[in-house]
């Protein structure tokens, strides 16, 4: 596995560290990792988790399979045959991205969605649904005491274009008055001073005194567990998602969510557990907002879409997880919970990629047994 990502606190790093444990566990797969410099950025908990499992080595020699966990731009082209697993959460990726898949010999599609669009990018393409550890995100009532009084919004993610926190900000902001309600915001640390300029900015506009929290340290998965339960409400107004990680972690914790039926987010929502957001497919080409621009740059010119929120949609649907009753909010948290832990656990991801790489290697021999013969004719 060439998996330096499994040192990374991101949703590839996630994957990674999944696969790790699931494919090391069984009796006949024999798991070798590339050798990574790149620094841990996890908690000790999760390097624990994998780092005694395999053995790593500078290059991948006396391998089957080469599995590639990353983006399809940083696809390798190695000596054995590799298979390459990767998401997309908009219509299709950049010409450059597409043009590196020949790099790799199969494609694993962790979503039904991204499975439409690889099987026209690709001739070999294989279904394995994600999962995640669910040992650790898991409902704690007494943490919601550790929060403040008020109905809480909690949203984790990145501070950007595609999450759709311009969004989620000025909704926020118009609809709910101090004092009714509370949205607490954890972002990554160097994007602090743009969040934190924004609420200004809102604040000023609507005339309302600023009534949220912004985090942002580096924290524990555990601590992360409390963060999630101080809450009532997980709230992502994405404009796209190639899974959706932390909207699953607060699935776990019985934490209704808020969020669009869009991209790889079709997999497992609905509205037993969600109050859904409508969204529509717009051009990249033709975003506008100064705010956009960096996602803009990485995809123009290429004819791909991706799907804008309406924002009355959002504001109506935080005001209608606002207004329902506790009781009922529990409910939708348990269903959420319980779809997560029946179709979506660590386990069953390593079960579906196991099978996906069984097929790929019964591809390979087959093809080389067809080859072999046409030697012999």
């Amino acid at each position: 596995m060439d998996a330096g990502r499994h040192r990374n606190a991101t949703g590839y790093g996630a994957s990674a560290r999944s696969l790790i444990r699931t494919l090391s566990s069984r009796p006949d797969v024999n798991l070798t990792l590339q050798s990574a410099v790149n620094p841990w950025e996890i908690d000790e908990r999760a390097k624990e988790s994998v780092i005694h499992l395999v053995r790593s080595k500078s290059t991948p020699d006396k391998t089957d399979i080469v599995l590639q966990i990353c983006p399809p731009n940083s696809f390798k082209k190695v000596a054995q045959k590799s298979i390459g697993l990767t998401y997309c959460d908009t219509s299709n990726f950049p010409r450059e991205w597409i043009a590196n898949l020949k790099n790799i010999d199969a494609i694993i599609a962790p979503s039904r969605y991204n499975y439409d669009i690889y099987k026209n990018l690709h001739s070999q393409v294989f279904l394995a649904q994600q999962g995640l550890c669910t040992d650790l995100y898991k409902p704690h009532p007494r943490f919601r005491t550790e929060g403040v009084k008020e109905f809480t919004f909690i949203c984790i993610s990145s501070y950007s274009f595609r999450k759709g926190s311009d969004l989620l900000i000025d909704a926020f902001f118009e609809e709910f008055s101090a004092g009714e309600a509370h949205l607490h915001f954890h972002v990554q640390e160097k994007q602090v001073d743009a969040c934190v300029n924004h609420v200004f900015k809102a604040s000023r506009t609507t005339e309302k005194p600023p009534h949220m929290t912004i985090t942002s340290s580096k924290l524990s998965d555990a601590w992360m567990v409390r963060l999630v339960n101080r809450s009532d409400c997980f709230v992502l107004p994405t404009r796209g998602e190639g899974w959706g990680l932390p909207i699953c972690e607060a699935l776990l914790c019985e934490k209704p969510v808020i969020a669009p039926y869009n991209s790889a987010l079709q997999d497992y929502l609905n509205p037993e557990f969600t109050f859904m957001v409508e969204s529509n497919a717009k051009a990249i080409d033709e975003i506008t907002d100064q705010f956009g621009l960096n996602f803009k740059s990485t995809y123009e010119k290429n004819g791909i879409n991706y799907a804008e929120p309406d924002y009355k949609s959002l504001k109506k649907a935080m005001r209608e997880a606002h207004t329902l009753s506790e009781e009922k909010r529990l409910m939708m948290g348990q269903a959420g919970r319980a779809a997560i832990l029946n179709n979506h656990t660590e386990l069953l991801f390593g079960q579906r990629v196991y099978d996906a790489l069984l097929k790929f290697r019964r591809h390979i021999r087959v093809k080389e047994r067809k080859e072999k013969n046409k030697v012999f004719e």
